[in-house]
């Protein structure tokens, strides 16, 4: 299959253990979930061997946001979901929606990513509002627009997210 193929590729240039790869297109011409299936093998290889790995994609659904954390942990945002990879373990942990368990990502589609000063992760999603990241409980909590609440969220997508000079959080679409 495509997919094995592409994995195949990837494996016979890290057969020299390079410490850094270079990966063009690697998911051009998979369907969508091959694709999220190869961006998580690439996570997961990234945290194992201490590979780094530059990619060049036009496939958006890839990569929607990135950000660093103060304690090294990669927080990668897709379509599919969130992914954090912690560094000192290689440990790949994924994020997903789920309408059933408090505490989920408000939705798998991650639009745009923030560490703030204070080290919190936030998460704009499409359709899912802003998402706060809760290290002590490994949850999220969610903000959603509420058209009776004036204060809430104008919207529940989600694209943009700043933090200004006095430390406030922006959101917008």
């Amino acid at each position: 299959s495509g997919g094995m193929k592409k994995r195949a590729a990837i494996a016979r240039a890290m057969a020299r253990d390079p410490p850094i790869l270079f990966l063009d297109e690697p998911s051009a011409g998979l369907d969508p979930i091959t694709s999220a299936e190869l961006d998580q093998t690439i996570l997961t290889l990234a945290g194992a061997l201490g590979t780094t790995f530059v990619i060049v994609t036009h496939e958006l659904a890839s990569i929607y946001a990135i950000a660093e954390d103060a304690g090294g942990s990669l927080w990668v945002g897709t379509q599919h979901g969130l992914n954090r990879l912690d560094p000192a373990t290689g440990r790949v942990q994924r994020f997903l929606s789920d309408p059933e368990q408090r505490g989920s990502l408000g939705g798998d589609y991650v639009g745009c990513l923030l560490i703030d000063r204070q080290d919190r992760v936030w998460v704009g999603t499409v359709g899912g509002g802003l998402n706060r990241y809760d290290r002590e409980h490994d949850t999220f909590i969610v903000c959603r627009h509420d058209a009776a609440d004036a204060g809430s969220l104008g919207d529940d997508d989600v694209f943009a997210l700043r933090e200004d000079c006095e430390g406030r959080l922006l959101a917008g679409k």
